[in-house]
């Protein structure tokens, strides 16, 4: 992992957290999932470079389960609002604590394919596929609660009562 290539990491982890909790629309569903899959196509080009032990896949494909799961528990603590009727999203600091608790599983699994033989580099590999796989479970939760998924049902965008008092 080159210092450029952590610097570009932190600039998108300091990205989605300050905007995270600063709030902001929901927006249409192409929107709310542009980032998360645009990660995961970086991501993943960047993780397949580190796949090249047993180790390593089964790191990966645990920390991507791990982030799933954490994303759709941040999904449910984040804050959803009408605002103007407009679906609002914003982290609560159970959500900035969930995805703290995600970037710790992620180093602990780092730590743990060190221990078994893995190099640092390919140990750093992962980072942005496990980011866009916290992203996406987040991401489908929050389409669902904004009233995404009754757009398909109801043929009204933002038809939902599953918005927080």
């Amino acid at each position: 992992m080159t210092p450029a290539n952590i610097a570009i990491y932190a600039a998108v982890i300091v990205f989605v957290v300050a905007r995270r909790m600063a709030g902001n629309p929901v927006g249409p569903t192409r929107k709310l999932f542009a980032l998360p899959v645009i990660l995961a196509v970086i991501g993943w080009g960047d993780a397949a470079q580190g796949l090249h032990k047993p180790v390593s896949l089964t790191l990966t494909v645990a920390g991507c389960a791990i982030s799933v799961v954490l994303g759709l528990a941040r999904g449910r603590a984040d804050r959803i609002s009408a605002r103007d009727g407009t679906p609002w999203v914003q982290w609560t600091w159970l959500s900035l604590g969930l995805f703290a608790a995600n970037l710790a599983a992620k180093l602990t699994l780092d730590a743990a394919g060190v221990a078994a033989g893995q190099t640092f580099k390919a140990a750093g590999h992962s980072l942005l596929l496990t980011l866009a796989c916290t992203l996406l479970g987040e991401a489908a939760v929050i389409w669902y609660r904004s009233g995404g998924a009754g757009q398909l049902t109801s043929g009204r965008p933002g038809h939902s009562s599953q918005l927080d008092s």
